[in-house]
């Protein structure tokens, strides 16, 4: 984030800024914390020196704490500073760039689709092999896409996470996203899936040119175009639910539905939640029962082991299972 010099002789430094309506501070790790109009009006009083820290009481002093501790306001004289937003791109372009390199894709490789004899002579050990290592690679490409646009504007962080708390997933956190303008923030999520086409299509080339008997190869080709379509759907808890999120505003519609059906409260949010746990469950299933069709009860081991790990972790059974000092080791 470009931060611009407001005043150099303050009593108390801080950086902040405004997004849509909101104001924030920006602490020197590049972390965000919300705060309201009065707050700021404070600090602009305590830099000008009309108030200090022993003027304040009660929930004034509390905040002012807080935001010292967690190195928000420097108390000891700096720089006021102010986050200079970015201007907004255009998305057109790059959704329309996308869907065209989707649709080449699949119109130049289409006639090269696995039959269902080649798919069930997929499970060699070198085919598997290549398969897992070409998985690794896209994934670090998707994220590496969601990461190095994110890293223009502020700092985001990769963990591991769950698509509707049932699919484990590799996920790159772009919460400081909310700070930019609305198209720069569904360009942070359609890079992901964007890179990774991108390195398809590149694949695409080296199949044709160079491994054109590759089944390995060519069956991640045709996987890799079915993972992408399933990351912009916006029923899953991914790239396509901020897509939609961003678009149309909808802030905070995944936990709101959830709150929503608890509460027994009909609302589009529980509407769309119900749709999106549904969606994601039958389509679990439904790979699961093709795994079968194509490969018998090898097929089905390793969904299997990853909804036994998803079942432990969700019902809290890993507490009695794995002893605490592994857990914190």
């Amino acid at each position: 984030m470009n931060v611009e010099s407001q005043r150099r002789d303050a009593q108390v430094g801080y950086t902040w800024g405004q997004a849509e309506g909101t104001y924030f501070l920006r602490n020197s790790d590049g972390d965000l914390q919300g705060v309201s109009e009065n707050a700021i009006r404070l600090l602009e009083d305590m830099a000008d020196g009309d108030v200090t820290r022993e003027d304040l009481d009660g929930g004034a002093l509390n905040l002012l704490d807080g935001l010292v501790d967690d190195g928000f306001v420097r108390l000891d004289g700096s720089r006021v500073g102010r986050v200079v937003r970015p201007e907004d791109v255009r998305l057109w372009p790059r959704v329309l760039a996308f869907l065209a390199l989707f649709g080449a894709i699949l119109a130049f490789h289409a006639d090269q689709a696995p039959t269902v004899e080649e798919l069930r002579s997929l499970l060699t050990p070198i085919r598997v092999t290549i398969l897992v290592g070409l998985t690794i690679a896209s994934i670090v490409v998707h994220e590496a896409g969601h990461y190095l646009e994110s890293r223009r504007h502020f700092d985001p962080t990769i963990r591991l996470g769950w698509i509707n708390a049932v699919i484990p997933v590799v996920v790159t956190e772009t919460n400081g996203a909310w700070t930019l303008p609305k198209n720069r923030r569904r360009w942070i999520s359609l890079a992901g899936p964007f890179t990774e086409l991108a390195w398809v299509g590149m694949l695409v080339g080296v199949y044709h040119a160079l491994f054109p008997e590759s089944l390995a190869l060519n069956v991640f080709i045709f996987s890799s175009l079915l993972s992408i379509a399933f990351s912009i759907n916006p029923l899953v808890h991914g790239d396509g639910y901020w897509l939609l999120v961003d678009t149309f505003d909808l802030v905070n519609l995944r936990k709101r539905g959830i709150r929503h059906l608890r509460n027994l409260q009909p609302s589009l949010a529980a509407a769309y939640a119900v749709v999106s746990y549904t969606f994601t469950v039958i389509m679990f299933f439904v790979s699961v029962g093709v795994m079968y069709f194509l490969y018998g009860l090898v097929g089905i081991a390793w969904p299997t082991v990853v909804l036994v790990f998803v079942l432990f972790g969700r019902l809290g059974l890993w507490d009695a299972v794995v002893p605490t000092r592994l857990r914190s080791s």
